[in-house]
C-alpha cells in the first residue's frame, strides 16, 4: 500500500504476508482522503500498482470535556471562581465550540453557547452555595462530547481582604 507524501507523489507504508486481504493503519488522520494503490511480490516477480483508489477516514468526536476548575466536588471555593476546563479535537483543523450549563441545580440550565474558550466566568456567586456545571464539546462536523456533571461549593465566608487587617504599631 501507498499513500501521499509531502516528500512525494507516494510512499510505500506497509509489505504484508501473501496471505493478507487487508490491513487497518492506525496512524492516519481522521476527516481526511487517502489515495493509495497495492502491488504484489514474490521470490520471482513484482507486479505493478493496482489502479489508484480513494478511502476518506471518518472525523473523531471531539475530546470530553475534562479537569475541571475548580475541581469536582471541591468545597470553600471563592464566589467569584471562573470555570475552566481541557478540551480540544484529535482532527488537525476541527474548530471546537464549548456549551456550558450551570446552575445551583442538579440540572443546571445552559448560559453559554457556542464559545471556542475552554473557561467561563460565571459572576459573583452567592456565599455557602453548592453549584453545577458541565460542558459540551461540539466540532465543526457536529460530533458532540458531552462532559460529566461536577459540582463545587461555594465557602461560606467572604475572605479577609488585606485593608481589613489592622496594622501592626508594636515596633
Amino acid at each position: 500500500e501507498r499513500k501521499n507524501s509531502p516528500d512525494g507523489p507516494y510512499v510505500q507504508i506497509v509489505m504484508l504476508p501473501a496471505d493478507s486481504t487487508s490491513y487497518t493503519d492506525q496512524g492516519l488522520n481522521g476527516n481526511t482522503t487517502y489515495i493509495y494503490s497495492v502491488r504484489a511480490l514474490n521470490a520471482y516477480t513484482i507486479s505493478s500498482y493496482s489502479h489508484e483508489a480513494m478511502a476518506t477516514t471518518a472525523n473523531n468526536a471531539p475530546a470530553t470535556p475534562s479537569s475541571p476548575t475548580p475541581a469536582d466536588g471541591s468545597t470553600d471555593q471563592l464566589i467569584n471562581s471562573i470555570l475552566s476546563w481541557s478540551g480540544g479535537d484529535p482532527d488537525a483543523g476541527d474548530v471546537v465550540t464549548y456549551d456550558v450549563y450551570f446552575g445551583s441545580s442538579s440540572n443546571p440550565p445552559l448560559i453559554s453557547t457556542g464559545q471556542t474558550e475552554t473557561w467561563f466566568d460565571p459572576g459573583t456567586l452567592e456565599l455557602g452555595r453548592v453549584y453545577f456545571w458541565r460542558v459540551e464539546a461540539t466540532d465543526s462536523t457536529g460530533n458532540i462530547a458531552v462532559g460529566p456533571l461536577w459540582y463545587f461549593v461555594t465557602s461560606f465566608d467572604l475572605p479577609k481582604s488585606l485593608d481589613t487587617i489592622a496594622p501592626d504599631t508594636s515596633i
